[in-house]
This record gives structure tokens, C-alpha cells and sequence, in this order.
């Protein structure tokens, strides 16, 4: 008994219509247009001489030796390689270029450049050399067509079948001897590494696809050897280059004295017997030299002195007195003996170097407070004790002693009471200000109970 082709219900035999939902009934099955269908991907490909099913990029077939002439090319292929040529086409009539590298760079920067290469010996230019070399960076801007062509690259979806994938690989193949037998440069390392992006992205699929062809393999190992020929070269040029650079920065270097300076590091010095070195404790080392040494003041320059030896000499020059108003922070002391000596002690831990720098009192005796009438704007200070620098009719200078940091404050007010509140500028070693009519002063606490007072006219 036959059944309803559209709801499954029984009807009687040789019935037209089902009886329940009044469809058609059909008795021959392929009116019914419902018979399974058999669908083909892609296409199998047989020798012509004795049928045998043969594999793509195959010239002679296995089974009978028959040769096999007028493969086609897939039209997708076909489309990517014509639209590489327009790329390559546009690209070559591009009248306009981006600046690149040293072109794009101003003369503020060129002339930094310069100066950083010749006095580090051209390192920071062998590192921007070699850095495309080991594909890091570094590379020159991309026109517009260029990152076009890039880009196209980059997207383009290869079809899933072998002969495209082998395809392909052949094409980049050709680019990358293309490049490897021309000009060796930046810009030839930059596309290779595209086309070999590319490459890799192809040889993954066809490992997925069809593990171990030889074929691809044959063709990715060309394209791996080309590659490696051209950073070969280009590192060839590169080292070249870097060896020329080094020898005229080596030759600058010593012509302009920078052998004098190595020689200079190695020096030694002899603890000096005279001049104000013998207010101060030996060094635990000779490594140095010493600027100039008499009765006035000292310049030290020491290598060699390490954080913990720094130290103890700190408290070395403690112990010989100069602990009036010491001053410590991470890389320096400063503090004066009874007799008014100044020590300056200087230490940088990363290089070991330690400048010492002692400077005598300067002499003093009693004073009298300048008679001009610009000194008249001033009120007199407590101490008549000090040394007169300069006096003229448009200012004078001059320094005061027995004068304590109490009494310079005490002096800065009286100042600023005496009118000299106008852009004034105050600390508490430091008073700076002009009065109504534009005369300025400034005040120093300089230290061991010494005052400087300097007074300019308008």
C-alpha cells in the first residue's frame, strides 16, 4: 500500500490525491524530485593516453609514461600575479618617495646623530645597521603603492587545493631569486621578509593538506636559501660599512686627542707635601691627577674609590676637622675646619670617581661700610669684619664674617624694611630684590658665619 509523499498517511492503491491533506500522489519517485543527490568537490584529473588519475604539477604520467602538455593555470592565480604586476607597474612610475631615515630627520637631530657616533665610536650606528639584518625593526617607510602591494599580500586568500598552494610557492619562489640576484639592500631584506611571511603561511596549509609533498618541500627550502643569501650579503655590506665607520671614528678620535684621554685614565698621582692637600687625609689610592694644589685651593680628580672607601674617607676628613656645617647627600659632602677651610667632596658610584675640591678662607679684617650714596640705601650690618670686593658709584660687593645665619636673617629683614620688597626672592641662605627705584640687592649666606652683600644700580 502506498503512502502520502507529503503527510506519510496510507492511501489506497491507484488513488490521484491523499485523502487527508489532498496532496498529489506520485507513483514513480523520480517525479518526486526527492531522490538523494550526489555533489563532487573539486576535480580528478586523468592521463589522456590510459585514463589513470594523475597528481597535479605532474609532467609524464606514472602508469604509462605519457607526457602531458597544456596544463592551465587557475584563474585565481592568474588574478593574483596580474595584480602584483599593476602593483609593481604603479610602483615604479610613483613620482613621489616618503623620507626615509636620515632624508626625514631635521638638522638639530643629524647633528646629535654625528656627535653621539664619533664620541661612542659609531655604536649606536652599528646598531641601527645591523638591526633589519636580524629583522628587528628598522626598516624604510612604504610608499602608498608599496603598502598596497603589502597588503594585498598579506590577505590574499589562496584557494584549498594543491595545485593553487604549489602554485603560489613556485610564484613566490621566482620573486624571492629575483631579489636575491639584484641590488642587496633594506629595502630588498623588507619584501623578501613579506614574500617569506607568505611562504610560511603556504607551506602550513599544504603540511595540513598533503603532509611531506616534495614539492613544497623542495620549493620552501629554495625559499629559505634565497632568504638566507640575502641577509648573508646584506650583513656582508653592513660589516663593511661598520668596519670603514670604526676606522674613521677610531682615526678622528685619536687625532682629537682622545688617546691623550686614555692615557690621562691611567694616571697616577703622588700625595702632594705642601699647599692645602696637607689639611686633608691621604686616599687609600694614587689613580688620578691632581688640576692644581697651592696655598688657595686644591682640585683633586681620584678614580677608583669605591662607595665603601668614600665613606671612610668622609669620616677621615671628619676626624681632621671639617665637620663646621657639613652637609651630606648621596653623592657629595661639603664642610668647613675651624680655620675657615671649605671642603667640596664629589663621589659617583657608577664610575668610581671622586672629585675633591678645598678652598682657603679669604682674608679678612676690619671694614668700613662703603661712604657712597648708593651704600646709603643699605642698612649697615652688625659686623664690621670682612673684605670689600668691589665700590663704585653704580655698586659695590662684599663679604662680612662673624656674621651667623641668626644674623643674616635678621639682615634680610632689615632690608626688606629698608624698601627692598620688588620681585623679591627669599631662602633661608638666600635674599634677592630690588626697591621703588629699581637698585638690587643680593644677600648670601655663604657659610662659616660669612655674608655677601652685593648692591647694583638700576
Amino acid at each position: 500500500m502506498p503512502y502520502c509523499n507529503n503527510c506519510g498517511a496510507k492511501v489506497v492503491d491507484g488513488a490521484k490525491f491523499c485523502h487527508k491533506c489532498g496532496s498529489t500522489i506520485f507513483t514513480n519517485p523520480a517525479e518526486t524530485g526527492s531522490q538523494r543527490k550526489q555533489e563532487f568537490a573539486g576535480k580528478i584529473i586523468k592521463c589522456p593516453a590510459c585514463g589513470s588519475e594523475i597528481p597535479s604539477f605532474t609532467a609524464i604520467c606514472p602508469s604509462c609514461g605519457h607526457e602531458i602538455n597544456s596544463a592551465s593555470v587557475s584563474s585565481v592565480i592568474k588574478d593574483f600575479t596580474n595584480q602584483i604586476s599593476q602593483y609593481d607597474i604603479a610602483i615604479a612610475n610613483s613620482s613621489t618617495e616618503p623620507k626615509k631615515g636620515w632624508k626625514s630627520w631635521g638638522k638639530g637631530k643629524k647633528f646629535g646623530w654625528v656627535i653621539l657616533n664619533i664620541y661612542t665610536l659609531c655604536i649606536p650606528l652599528m646598531i641601527y645597521l645591523l638591526l633589519p639584518v636580524f629583522g628587528i625593526g628598522g626598516m624604510s617607510a612604504l610608499t602608498a603603492e608599496e603598502k598596497k602591494k603589502a597588503q594585498f599580500i598579506n590577505n590574499f586568500s589562496v584557494p584549498n587545493d594543491r595545485e593553487s598552494i604549489l602554485e603560489l610557492l613556485l610564484y613566490i619562489k621566482a620573486q624571492i631569486s629575483a631579489l636575491s640576484s639584484g641590488k642587496i639592500d633594506r629595502n630588498a631584506s623588507r619584501w623578501v621578509t613579506i614574500w617569506k611571511n607568505k611562504a610560511n603561511q603556504l607551506y602550513e596549509k599544504a603540511e595540513i593538506m598533503f603532509k611531506d609533498d616534495k614539492i613544497a618541500n623542495d620549493t620552501y627550502e629554495n625559499i629559505l636559501a634565497n632568504e638566507k643569501k640575502i641577509k648573508k650579503s646584506l650583513l656582508i655590506r653592513v660589516i663593511i660599512v661598520v668596519v670603514l665607520v670604526v676606522s674613521f671614528a677610531v682615526f678622528i678620535f685619536l687625532k682629537s686627542g682622545g688617546g691623550e684621554a686614555v692615557k690621562e685614565s691611567n694616571a697616577t698621582f703622588e700625595w702632594p707635601t705642601s699647599g692645602i692637600a696637607l689639611q686633608l687625609p691621604e686616599l687609600p689610592t694614587n689613580k688620578g691627577e691632581i688640576e692644581y694644589n697651592d696655598d688657595e685651593k686644591l682640585w683633586l680628580e681620584v678614580r677608583g674609590i669605591n662607595q665603601d672607601q668614600y665613606e671612610a674617607y668622609i669620616n677621615d676628613c671628619k676626624e681632621k676637622g671639617f665637620t663646621v656645617e657639613g652637609k651630606k647627600d648621596s653623592i657629595s659632602y661639603e664642610a668647613y675646619n675651624e680655620e675657615g677651610y671649605h671642603l667640596d667632596l664629589t663621589h659617583f658610584q657608577s664610575s668610581t670617581e671622586l672629585t675633591i675640591q678645598v678652598e682657603a678662607p679669604e682674608p679678612m679684617g676690619d671694614i668700613q661700610w662703603p661712604k657712597s650714596e648708593i651704600a646709603k640705601r643699605l642698612p649697615t650690618p652688625a659686623s664690621s669684619y670682612g673684605n670689600i670686593d668691589r665700590e663704585t658709584e653704580q655698586g659695590f660687593s662684599l663679604n662680612v664674617g662673624n656674621t651667623t645665619k641668626q644674623d643674616f636673617s635678621d639682615y634680610v629683614d632689615e632690608c626688606y624694611n629698608a624698601g627692598f620688597t620688588v620681585d623679591y626672592d627669599k631662602e633661608d641662605t638666600y635674599f634677592n630684590a630690588k626697591d621703588a627705584d629699581g637698585y638690587e640687592v643680593i644677600l648670601r649666606y655663604c657659610g662659616n658665619n660669612v655674608m655677601s652683600i652685593q648692591l647694583e644700580a638700576p
